[in-house]
């Protein structure tokens, strides 16, 4: 039995090593020799391997708590680099402008590859690329280098290497639109012609439903929200304001939202008929969609859900806490069709579009960025579409929301 045991123990080990060393073509592969693995950095001395893995680690931290990146976002950049340094075979405190078009060569020369770098693949290389020149560049870690090697880190991504990622930018086509003020109209139409017709049937359910993605329509237009942000949204977000042109609001003056990358912001109302809109729905369909009915059974899976759903101010019908993004989307699309929009397809992301066309002109650009929670204001830019809109003429644009017969 003991030798069995043993025979075991050495088998697992000898298995588990095989594991490793057998990896795919896109991992890294250790040299001939024995030497270190490529992600261990093996084409540099004992020393500078040994630097570069705790300068890459300090880096991606970097990323992840002080930039917010989220982790693929992080791994993109990593291996960005990662290529980079492999194809120069230097560390990282070492690369040059040349590094970089000798690396753009080799993925682009029909010489050498019969492979295409299409820009936005370019595009991914540079950001990563960028990201570890600012960290390099940072006076503390440079000294660091300095200090140990003996040598600077110095600027290696310049305009002129990114020039035909730039231009790729500038000629890309918006792939964002924004609902035109006839657009907007025609959904809300449809929206209370379907409400109409559920509350005639006396079918609660859906009547309730429609009225509350009714609200989210306008909401999320008016506040330019994402969909994540728009479907997580609590009343205690909302809050009064110093200012005194928004005394008005009282309570719902305000809107904070943490969205995409932990970024928070707060986004003013300007409309008091969106107020009025909030306003009813709290008092008159919020309470009924929270109450519900559900089988015992339903009551006990969904007991530890119930308080983060008494928080929300568009909880899902079917008490289960916040209302699916998909959900969201399709019954959207489902209305817009209905409503003569066929030419696009309406997802919630533009209603963030028709929100920010609709800020700019009120604001300022840089003044729809803050509330956008863009980090560039070329991005807010490329969710301004003053043409479908004929936006910038007048202040408040405000919508029928209130007809005689709602």
């Amino acid at each position: 039995m003991l030798h069995v045991l043993i025979f075991l123990c050495y088998y697992v080990q000898h298995m588990n090593v095989m594991s490793i060393n057998s990896t795919n073509k896109s991992s890294p592969q250790a040299k001939p020799n024995g030497s270190k693995p490529d992600y261990a950095y093996s084409y540099l001395s004992d020393s500078e391997s040994t630097y570069t893995i705790q300068l890459m680690d300090a880096w991606t931290k970097t990323l992840r708590t002080i930039n917010g990146l989220t982790e693929n976002t992080i791994a993109l950049h990593l291996s960005s680099v990662e290529r980079l340094l492999r194809n120069a075979e230097v560390p990282p405190w070492r690369l040059r402008k040349q590094h970089i078009i000798e690396f753009l060569d080799a993925k682009t020369n029909p010489q050498k590859t019969t492979k295409s770098l299409s820009p936005a693949t370019q595009s991914s290389y540079f950001s990563g690329w960028r990201s570890i020149q600012t960290y390099l560049l940072d006076l503390e870690v440079s000294n660091q280098i300095l200090a140990k090697f003996g040598i600077k880190p110095e600027k290696f991504v310049g305009d002129e290497n990114s020039l035909l990622v730039k231009k790729y930018k500038a000629n890309q086509k918006p792939k964002g639109w924004a609902l035109t003020e006839g657009q907007i109209d025609s959904v809300d139409a449809e929206y209370k012609r379907q409400i109409r017709i559920a509350h005639k049937a006396n079918n609660q359910k859906v009547y309730l439903a429609l009225c509350r993605d009714r609200v989210m329509f306008h909401f999320c237009i008016h506040y330019a929200l994402r969909v994540s942000e728009l479907t997580n949204v609590e009343i205690s977000d909302f809050s009064k304001s110093k200012d005194p042109r928004l005394e008005c609001f009282g309570n719902f003056a305000l809107l904070t939202v943490t969205g995409k990358n932990n970024v928070t912001g707060t986004v003013p109302t300007r409309s008091k008929e969106i107020y009025d809109l909030i306003q009813w729905y709290i008092d008159t369909i919020r309470p009924s969609i929270i109450r519900g009915k559900a089988s015992n059974n339903e009551k006990e899976e969904h007991t530890n859900q119930d308080n983060f759903r008494l928080k929300l101010l568009f909880p899902s019908e079917r008490r289960s806490g916040a209302m699916c993004a998909n959900n969201v989307r399709k019954r959207l699309s489902d209305v817009a069709l209905k409503a003569g929009i066929v030419d696009k397809t309406l997802h919630p992301h533009i209603l963030r579009h028709t929100g920010c066309t609709q800020m700019v002109p009120v604001y300022s650009a840089e003044v729809a960025q803050k509330y956008m929670r863009h980090k560039n204001l070329a991005t807010t830019l490329h969710y301004y579409h003053a043409s479908p809109l004929d936006a910038g003429n007048a202040e408040n644009i405000e919508f029928d929301l209130f007809d005689d017969d709602d």
